[in-house]
């Protein structure tokens, strides 16, 4: 089970807000058991990037989203209706938004290194990842590419 430092964040985040609404506020929030939230901070079960932003409009709709995914060590959550919610706010979206721009530059360097077919896969399985298929022309250009490769390969194009 992955325990990085952004998990690590994560549990330390809902652990703060069971300290501050109770276990069975957030259980009820959250639409989920208390045992879950339970095993979630404890580290007994995994807390990736879907149940995080699964998590987060519940527990916390006043938030920009990102607050529990791009989570960070240390990150405070912002008290609702706090006199520096405001600046609070700002400092969360801005280590989001760094977060982000680390990821990006990452991700940039490595695209450079593939070539469009690769990228329209890339591209594609993200896509579908996410929920938006987007193109249907384009999964289906890749897939007869595939199998034209396959055959290719295999000497199964039919000649001699």
């Amino acid at each position: 089970m992955k325990n990085d430092d952004t998990t690590r964040a994560r549990r330390q985040l809902l652990a703060d807000l069971v300290a501050a609404r109770g276990q069975a506020n957030v259980a009820r929030q959250a639409q989920k058991a208390d045992r879950q939230i339970a095993d979630l901070v404890a580290g007994r079960v995994s807390f990736g990037d879907r149940l995080a932003r699964n998590l987060e409009p519940l527990l916390r709709p006043d938030l920009p989203p990102g607050w529990l995914v791009f989570a960070h060590p240390g990150q405070p959550v912002p008290a609702p209706g706090a006199a520096d919610t405001d600046a609070q706010t700002q400092a969360l979206a801005q280590a989001i938004g760094q977060e982000l721009a680390t990821q990006a530059a990452e991700l940039g360097a490595l695209w450079i290194g593939l070539d469009e077919e690769e990228r329209a896969e890339i591209l594609l399985a993200i896509r579908e990842k996410a929920g938006k298929a987007g193109d249907e022309s384009g999964l289906k250009k890749i897939k007869a590419r595939r199998r034209t490769g396959r055959a290719a390969g295999n000497g199964t194009t039919g000649e001699s």
